[in-house]
């Protein structure tokens, strides 16, 4: 249309739909633009997480192939230092019981 024909008012309201519409085009795009890049973001972290995840695996399979006595384990997975008294009295306790037995283990034939 002609906008000589049109009021002020009229070309005003016309103006202000105009940069509404561009308002949401511009909002849109940046929503898109924030999604994307937060899926970007994710896919990076999912990489990450499963290189690590590899690598752990990997280290826990490797720890778990090496022959290792079993008693050793157990006993180096126990802090004795840790606690008060009481508790480091109870766990020089287990800790003895625990030698006892590989002892007891290894004297059998």
């Amino acid at each position: 249309e002609d906008d000589s024909n049109l009021t002020l008012l009229e070309r005003r309201v016309r103006a202000q739909a105009a940069r509404t519409a561009q308002m949401a085009q511009d909002a849109a795009h940046c929503l898109q633009q924030i999604y994307a890049d937060k899926a970007a973001k994710l896919a990076k972290q999912r990489e990450f997480n499963k290189a690590r995840e590899l690598e752990f695996c990997k280290g826990r399979d490797a720890a778990f192939v090496t022959p290792a006595p079993v008693w050793g384990r157990v006993v180096s997975l126990i802090d004795r230092n840790r606690g008060g008294t009481d508790r480091r009295e109870r766990l020089g306790r287990m800790w003895q019981v625990l030698l006892d037995k590989k002892a007891d283990e290894q004297s059998k034939p």
